[in-house]
């Protein structure tokens, strides 16, 4: 299979795609992840290759149900999304909050610097604003 277009991905991911922004908190880091989960190895190979991230093969107790995941966290999540974006129907919520949330990340990045270029500890209206986001795609993943 070659390169699939962009209306392909989105409406694979839309079917079998998850977005969570997962919560580091040892470290209080915040980032988004894109997964896609199938037992067929074909599409996820291509777009494991034309997005980057990782392809692992889970093996269940029935090898019938063995299946394939690709995942890809932060600014290549983050590319992935933006090339799905307009294509996507179920999850477009989802997918314009990831995208809002890593543009958010960007923006706030810069201003956690200190006079060394040294990050500073994250405000508690920062890690709030950071949690809604988490909670919100969480939610979103429910609605019916």
């Amino acid at each position: 299979m070659g390169l699939i277009s962009a209306e392909y991905i989105a409406g694979y991911f839309d079917g079998e795609g998850c977005i969570t922004i997962q919560l580091s908190k040892k470290r209080k880091c915040y980032s988004i992840q894109v997964s896609i989960v199938s037992i067929d190895f074909e599409p996820l190979n291509t777009i494991h290759k034309m997005f980057n991230g990782v392809l692992i093969y889970i093996k269940k107790e029935k090898p019938c149900n063995n299946i394939w995941r690709w995942a890809v966290v932060s600014n290549d999540a983050y590319q992935f999304l933006l090339a799905i974006q307009l294509y996507c129907i179920l999850k477009k919520k989802q997918v314009d909050l990831a995208i809002e949330f890593q543009e958010y990340l960007q923006a706030t990045k810069n201003n956690r610097r200190n006079r060394r270029g040294i990050f500073t500890t994250l405000s508690k209206e920062e890690l709030d604003k950071r949690e809604w986001y988490r909670k919100t795609i969480s939610l979103l993943k429910h609605r019916y």
